[in-house]
């Protein structure tokens, strides 16, 4: 699972996802294992952490999973919202 924390929109590690692929793609990762890597977590539901979401989502599956087709199924992102509802007002 791979926390991201995201200052003025962008994420401070941008280079995290390039390396959790190359990693899920090495022959010897177990299925389980190339799972945990590519979960994506991201804290708040607000404007801030649904955009990111949605941005990370069109990278991921626009760009990365066209570099690594045969590991997309496994990749899973997730927005956890302390209160009830994702942009809450």
């Amino acid at each position: 699972m791979q926390l991201m924390q995201v200052s003025g929109g962008c994420p401070k590690d941008s280079e995290g996802c390039d390396d959790c692929f190359e990693k899920a793609s090495l022959p010897n990762i177990s299925e389980e294992e190339k799972r945990k890597i590519l979960h994506f977590v991201i804290i708040g539901g607000g404007p801030t952490g649904v955009e990111f979401g949605a941005e990370l989502h069109v990278f991921l599956i626009e760009d990365m999973v066209k570099l690594y087709p045969a590991i997309g199924e496994f990749l899973k992102i997730r927005i956890i919202q302390q209160g009830e509802h994702i942009l809450n007002m």
